[in-house]
Parts: C-alpha cells; sequence; structure tokens
C-alpha cells in the first residue's frame, strides 16, 4: 500500500509530464501538477478556460475526430495539439488518451499523458520556415536566370545586330537607312531597359527588400514624365495618347513604386494597342481617394483570363503586336506595389477590343 501510495505521490507532484483525466464534455477531472508548471497558470485558470477552449483554432478538428474515435472504444495513435495558455503562451503537447470505463463499460471520459514539446515544435517550425525560405531563393534565381537567357538575349541581339550593320554600312548607309537602325536600336534598348527594371524590382519584392517610402507627389507630373520616356515606342505605332486630367493633382504615395506602376502599364498598353490608335489616360478624384485608369483599344484579355493575371501563380507572357517581348513579371509588381501603398487594381476588357487598367491611390 505504502508503494502504490509513493507512485500516486510522485504522479502528482514529481512527473513531469502531464496526466490527466477529461470528462465526456471536456471538463479536466483530474491532473497531475504538471499541467501547472506548463501552462503556467492554477488549475482553477486552466478550468475556468475549459480545455477544449485553450485549444488553438486550426486543432480542434483534431480533437473532435479524436474524442468521437474515444466513444467508439478506439484508441487514437500519438498527436500534438497546440494550446494558448489563460496567460497567452502558445504551447504544444505531445498526446496520447485511452477511453476510461464506468463499472457498466460504459465509456465515462479518457486519460491523457502529455508531453510539453513546445521548443520541439518552434524548432521544426523554424526549419520549416527556413527551408521555404531557401526554396524561395532558388526560385528566384531560376527565374531570374530563365529571363536573363531567353527575354533579354532577343533585344541585346537586335542592339548587336543592328550597330553591328551601322559599322560595317556607315560609308554607304543614306539617311533613311540609318534612322531606320537606329530607331530599331532604340526600340530594342528601350525594351531592355525595361524588362531589366521590372527584373530587378521583381527580384527585390521577392527578397522582401523594397519598403513604401509616401510622400507628396504630383501626380500629373509624374504621369507627364513617364509618357514621354514611352513617347517613342508609342510613335513608332503612330499611337496617340490623350491626357484626361488636370495639369496639377497632388497624391500622397511612393513616387518610385507610383513610376513602376504607371511605366508598366501603359507601356503595357502601348505593346498590345494596334498601329494607329488611341491611349487615353485619365485621373478620377473621388471621396476617399484616386483612380487612374489606363484605357486602350488593343487586343485585349480573354475572359478565362481576366480573374488570373495579376496572380502570382499566373505565369505568362504574351508577345505585343508589334512582337515586342515581356518577361509576364510587370503586372505582379503592379498588384503588389498598390497592394503596400493600400489600394488595389483591377481591369475591363473584351478580347479583341481593347482594355481599360484601373488603380487607387487612397487620400
Amino acid at each position: 500500500m505504502k508503494i502504490a501510495d509513493d507512485i500516486y505521490q510522485y504522479i502528482i507532484e514529481k512527473a513531469t509530464d502531464v496526466i490527466y483525466t477529461i470528462s465526456l464534455d471536456s471538463k479536466i477531472t483530474f491532473h497531475n501538477k504538471a499541467i501547472e508548471k506548463i501552462f503556467e497558470s492554477s488549475i482553477e485558470e486552466i478550468e475556468t478556460k475549459r480545455y477544449d477552449h485553450l485549444m488553438i483554432p486550426q486543432d480542434k478538428d483534431l480533437a473532435k475526430k479524436i474524442h468521437t474515435e474515444m466513444l467508439q472504444g478506439k484508441t487514437p495513435p500519438i498527436f500534438e495539439h497546440g494550446f494558448k495558455t489563460p496567460k497567452g503562451k502558445l504551447v504544444y503537447l505531445e498526446c496520447s488518451v485511452t477511453p476510461l470505463f464506468d463499472e457498466s463499460g460504459k465509456i465515462k471520459g479518457s486519460l491523457g499523458i502529455a508531453r510539453d514539446i513546445t521548443d520541439k515544435r518552434i524548432a521544426q517550425d523554424e526549419l520549416k520556415e527556413s527551408k521555404q525560405e531557401l526554396e524561395d531563393q532558388v526560385h528566384i534565381k531560376d527565374k531570374f536566370l530563365s529571363i536573363i537567357a531567353h527575354d533579354l538575349r532577343d533585344p541585346f541581339n537586335i542592339l548587336i545586330g543592328y550597330s553591328d550593320l551601322i559599322l560595317d554600312q556607315l560609308e554607304d548607309l543614306n539617311r533613311e537607312k540609318l534612322i531606320q537602325y537606329v530607331q530599331a536600336i532604340n526600340i530594342s534598348s528601350n525594351n531592355a531597359y525595361n524588362l531589366l527594371n521590372n527584373l530587378l524590382d521583381w527580384s527585390k519584392s521577392e527578397a522582401k527588400k523594397i519598403t513604401y517610402h509616401p510622400e507628396e507627389i504630383n501626380i500629373s507630373k509624374t504621369l507627364n514624365n513617364i509618357i514621354s520616356s514611352l513617347n517613342y515606342a508609342a510613335s513608332a505605332k503612330n499611337i496617340s495618347i490623350r491626357k484626361e486630367y488636370e495639369a496639377n493633382i497632388t497624391i500622397m504615395s511612393d513616387e518610385n513604386m507610383l513610376k513602376t506602376v504607371l511605366r508598366n502599364l501603359i507601356g503595357n498598353a502601348i505593346k498590345f494597342s494596334y498601329k494607329n490608335s488611341d491611349i487615353n489616360i485619365e485621373i478620377v478624384e473621388e471621396k476617399l481617394q484616386f483612380v487612374i485608369n489606363i484605357n486602350d483599344t488593343g487586343i485585349g484579355i480573354k475572359k478565362e483570363n481576366l480573374t488570373k493575371i495579376f496572380s502570382p501563380e499566373f505565369d505568362v507572357s504574351r508577345t505585343g503586336t508589334g512582337n515586342e517581348r515581356g518577361t509576364g513579371l510587370g503586372l505582379k509588381i503592379c498588384k503588389e506595389f498598390i497592394t503596400k501603398w493600400g489600394g488595389r487594381i483591377w481591369v475591363e476588357s473584351e478580347y479583341g477590343n481593347g482594355s481599360k487598367f484601373s488603380f487607387s491611390i487612397p487620400k
């Protein structure tokens, strides 16, 4: 009898694992001191909160499943549960339970043994996070190299090809031919520059190195500068860019992010517009925000792609009406930057009849 009392006293006072019983309505009916040490709370606090209410939401379905199996007389395998203690600390227990029966053979509850594995779980989660970060970095590197190998090669081939032609034929070239070659070099240079900018913005964004720095900006002036930088590409297709906004509209935003968004959206409008067409750009002031609309009458977007084009998982690069190439990263960058400043981006389009891209900037 003395030995049994000593064992019982050890279980109550000294055991480091939690030994407990739970009733069918999820109340703790017995516990040893270990539960108070792990939960850093008295049993009164734990009982007040209820065992099942302390469990983190994502583990409650598992608890219900185990409870059902226990009522059926099954002995569940070892499992893990996360708990938010009464003081708000997150702890993880590795548990095993077995049904408890009354004198008539009916299940009256369960007996459980639980071991604190919080440190182990934290280490596992950190390792998993590090592994994911490493996989993400490898993905960035592979994408980076793929774009350099494919999308950036074409414009540089054109640059080298036409500059070689000019050097070889310089003395015999007439003015008309020289202008043609220089135009090709200029367009290719701008394409390569825009591709490289997108690539660098995307790689920084993926590496979480881009931060939002709002400042007061004259968006009318910023828009005019972006349009001027893209004017040659528009002129090559005889595309007119119509400005439907006032001369001085001031907003609060990150100027570098805003320039990237405008460069991509207006550049795309030019890229996918037909020759001899128009692009309309307007700024609409609303009560709580400014909305910038960029309308073109180009090739448009297929209906099934309208909800996908801003998604990180949607990986497609379309060729423009003048065989312009792209990385497929522009709209993803736009979505991320606009989200960072608390705005949103959307599109209306009919395949074959142009697109209207819009984004908002909160006041």
